[in-house]
C-alpha cells in the first residue's frame, strides 16, 4: 500500500459537489482578492478533487490545468473538469515544463506548500516563478 493509497483512505474522496454557497465563498475568498478573470490562464497545483478547478470553469476560465500526484483523485474529479486535470509528480512536471516560456497569469497552491520541506517549498516556488507570465502571481 502506498501512501497515496492510505491518504485516500483517510480522506474519504468524493465528487466534490459546487453549490451556490461554495462559488458565493470561493468569490469572496479566493477570485475577488486574487484579482481573477475569466480570461486568464491558471494552474492549480495539488488540485484535489477538483472544486476550486469546477469553481474557476464555473467563472467562465477556460484555459485550466489542475495537477496531483495522487491517482486515486482521477475518479473524483468533476466530469466538467476532468480534461483539465493531470495526474502528475510535481517535479517531473517542473522540469517537462522547463523549456516552455512564462504560460500562466495564476498558480495556485492551496493546502500544499506543508508537504514540503523549506528547501523544497522555495525550489518549487523558484521554478513555479519562471512559469508566470509578466502580471503574473502564485496564489498561496
Amino acid at each position: 500500500m502506498t501512501y497515496y493509497d492510505t491518504y485516500a483512505e483517510y480522506k474519504g474522496y468524493v465528487t466534490p459537489t459546487l453549490g451556490e454557497k461554495h462559488l458565493r465563498r470561493f468569490e469572496k475568498e479566493v477570485w475577488n482578492p486574487g484579482s481573477y478573470s475569466s480570461d486568464m490562464s491558471i494552474l492549480e497545483v495539488g488540485c484535489g478533487t477538483g472544486l476550486v478547478l469546477a469553481s474557476l470553469h464555473r467563472k467562465g476560465v477556460r484555459d485550466l490545468l489542475g495537477i496531483d500526484h495522487d491517482a486515486n483523485l482521477e475518479r473524483v474529479i468533476p466530469t466538467s473538469v476532468a480534461s483539465c486535470f493531470k495526474r502528475t509528480d510535481i517535479w517531473e512536471f517542473v522540469d517537462s515544463e522547463a523549456q516552455r516560456g512564462p504560460t500562466y497569469d495564476r498558480i495556485i497552491l492551496f493546502d500544499v506548500l506543508e508537504h514540503f520541506s523549506p528547501e523544497s517549498g522555495e525550489r518549487l516556488l523558484s521554478s513555479l516563478r519562471q512559469r508566470l507570465l509578466p502580471c503574473g502571481a502564485i496564489h498561496v
